[in-house]
């Protein structure tokens, strides 16, 4: 099913989007201390 495929892919990638968001809210969490 190339559609479901697609789903998964944009999936990882919302998943990968988040995680760098995350990444960079924890990195200026430790600059602000």
């Amino acid at each position: 099913d190339a559609q479901t495929s697609r789903m998964h892919s944009r999936v990882s990638d919302l998943g990968d989007i988040q995680q760098a968001t995350g990444f960079c809210l924890q990195d200026a969490m430790n600059l602000a201390r």
